[in-house]
């Protein structure tokens, strides 16, 4: 069967939700680079680096797709095969194949080709994402800035838990759940400030939702890229929380203080706020430029 990587991203962004923008940024490559993948088409490295951010693995691939280089190389050589002999099985030019082994700009559909060859019972599946996995500075882990968490806390007076922070985490919280305690497991008490992990913020937030209801959560707040658009928050979040769309754009921080992004972040943000305190959002507003929007409920 053959494999088609392009229909593989496309699902698996769809799956979660996630626009041409957020998958960009959280690769570190621009949409158009993104398109291009979409299409079928664009360079390994720019492919290795979504597959990076997606966590994407296969059956019958023995190591991470964004290691592909490296296994399309060590496949041919343990089998004793030229490079002429894997070329032509593929039905590539034996120079199409050297740029594979050799170069990370070497064209995605050269790349298709080789696998296919030389893993003939390929077939691809993602990464299980039940569990909260921890990614480097340039995936998911991207910290908060106190030019967002600081009105944050002054509207609530304190955050009592980080339900999906990082012990470096330059937010001060009376408690947090880590990498090694996984919060989407854990009940969530009292007032609650939620960076989701953007790969996997819908689980996040319905999560939020059932803390809420039940009641271990007094107040809920948030920050996520503007979803506004998205079916599970036309259905369910837009009902229940207020939202303050940000009129600017923070940077987020790297592990090391420094900001992520080089220029403008990509992308506007927005703050959900589960809470029977109805002037909360009025307070954070204070501290942070943006529109309200009132819930509908």
């Amino acid at each position: 069967m053959a494999i088609s990587f392009d229909s593989l991203i496309r699902s698996e962004r769809a799956r979660r939700e996630m626009s041409r923008r957020e998958l960009s940024a959280m690769a570190g490559i621009s949409e158009r680079t993104l398109i291009r993948i979409e299409q079928g088409t664009g360079s390994l490295r720019a492919f290795c680096r979504v597959a990076s951010a997606l966590r994407l693995r296969t059956h019958g691939l023995p190591g991470e797709l964004a290691e592909v280089r490296q296994i399309i190389r060590n496949a041919r050589t343990s089998n004793g095969w030229s490079q002429e002999y894997v070329a032509s099985k593929a039905g590539i030019s034996v120079s199409a194949l050297r740029r594979i082994e050799g170069s990370d700009d070497a064209h995605l559909e050269s790349v298709t080709a080789v696998l296919e060859a030389l893993f003939p019972r390929l077939s691809l599946q993602v990464r299980s994402q039940s569990e909260w996995r921890r990614r480097t500075a340039t995936g998911d882990e991207w910290y908060t800035p106190p030019s967002i968490f600081g009105p944050i806390i002054a509207a609530l007076g304190e955050i009592d838990l980080d339900p999906c922070g990082h012990e470096s985490a330059p937010i001060p919280v009376r408690d947090r759940y880590t990498f090694a305690n996984n919060g989407l497991t854990k009940d969530w008490n009292g007032r609650v400030f939620l960076n989701p992990p953007y790969s996997s913020k819908k689980k996040w937030i319905e999560k939020a939702i059932v803390e809420y209801e039940f009641g271990r959560a007094s107040h809920v707040v948030i920050l996520t890229p503007v979803i506004t658009h998205y079916q599970y928050f036309s259905e369910r979040l837009g009902d229940i929380a207020d939202v303050l769309l940000l009129a600017e754009r923070p940077q987020f921080l790297k592990l090391d203080g420094t900001q992520l992004f080089s220029g403008m972040p990509p992308y506007p943000l927005m703050l959900s706020i589960l809470s029977a305190d109805v002037e909360l959002v009025d307070r954070i507003a204070e501290g942070l430029k943006g529109r309200i929007s009132r819930r509908s409920k």
